[in-house]
């Protein structure tokens, strides 16, 4: 009876275990989701100024081409840049019409209720000045599903004691009390009352060696459990660390893209006043546009990406806690 209520005890832990891993799953979800929707709201920012840019550029060039200073090639080529940069317009706006949708769904709401709400662009979402990041010992204690594999363990376990209790004799004692007459006067009458009582007994010596082979396949349960506990363990440090990497790398590539977009907006300022004086082709202009816009891009996409690691770091830690060790940047810089 005792190793029956451990293991019940350690079943309802891990179901409990298992509602909060679901949680953690459906808020990085949510986080992830809400990232990707702000972060194509600032790449159709950032098509949308490419947009502006070439319709400038094009009335330069117009303006040029009636003063036949140059050849209709450029013209053509200017409104083809034009209807290029348009042309991306539709596909950032499907893709933060279905993300929309997608954070509705995952809040329990129908598709299109959060638009109004969402479509107002507050850019995406800072990085934390200090990345919470947990020694091994805490992202033991916090993932659910470490703790759900831990209590399933537990419960395997119980369940050993369990099956090896069959192997003992069992004495239950068996009694019955009641009243029995024929005549509705004396029912309840001391004369009509009745008892029996006596033991019974039990012991499963004979069974063909079922309850030893139950034993074993018990014990082959724990194992299994055992396997599944050090695997979740090891999964869980390498999530971590995976995620700890992407952040790093991504943290120098985005310090990169941003002196990148920072020189190419002046490499293209330069070329276009040297286009409209005649000191330069068209051709110089078309790669400095063509550069800009795909550096900014690749900025708002990396952008993105830091935010993303962070959410897929806490995932990875489990989420939820407080007041837990830390270790900053700085230190995780140097574990790397």
């Amino acid at each position: 009876m005792r190793r029956s209520i451990e293991a019940a005890d350690a079943q309802l832990e891990r179901s409990v275990e298992a509602y909060r891993d679901v949680m953690v799953i459906l808020y990085a979800e949510i986080a992830k989701n809400y990232v990707a929707l702000r972060t194509a709201q600032e790449r159709l920012q950032y098509a949308l100024e490419n947009v502006k840019s070439q319709k400038d550029t094009l009335r330069i060039v117009n303006a040029r081409y009636k003063a036949e200073l140059v050849s209709e090639v450029d013209l053509l080529q200017s409104e083809q840049n034009l209807a290029a940069a348009e042309s991306n317009i539709p596909l950032f706006f499907a893709r933060i019409n279905e993300l929309s949708n997608s954070l509705a769904i995952l809040l329990g709401k129908n598709p299109g209720t959060l638009n109004s709400e969402l479509n107002q662009s507050y850019g995406i979402p800072h990085v934390p000045e200090k990345t919470v990041v947990q020694v091994p010992r805490e992202i033991l204690r916090q993932r659910p599903d470490i703790r759900e594999a831990e209590r399933l363990l537990a419960q395997e376990t119980a369940e050993v004691g369990i099956a090896t209790a069959e192997e003992y004799p069992r004495f239950n004692l068996n009694g019955t009390f009641g009243y029995d007459s024929k005549e509705f006067d004396n029912q309840f009458s001391s004369d009509s009352r009745y008892w029996s009582f006596g033991p019974n007994f039990r012991w499963n010596i004979f069974d063909g060696g079922a309850t030893q082979a139950a034993i074993e396949v018990q014990d082959a349960q724990v194992e299994e459990a055992r396997v599944n506990y050090e695997k979740k363990v090891l999964r869980a440090f390498e999530e971590v660390e995976n995620a700890i990497k992407s952040y790093k790398e991504e943290k120098q590539r985005n310090a990169s893209l941003n002196v990148s977009v920072t020189a190419a907006k002046k490499v293209n300022k330069i070329t276009l006043a040297r286009y409209t004086s005649g000191l330069i082709d068209f051709q110089e202009v078309q790669d400095a546009e063509r550069v800009i816009f795909f550096q900014e891009d690749e900025l708002a996409i990396s952008d993105g990406n830091l935010v993303q690691f962070i959410i897929q770091l806490y995932k990875a830690m489990g989420g939820g806690w407080e007041d837990t060790e830390i270790l900053t940047d700085e230190i995780v810089n140097e574990q790397i």
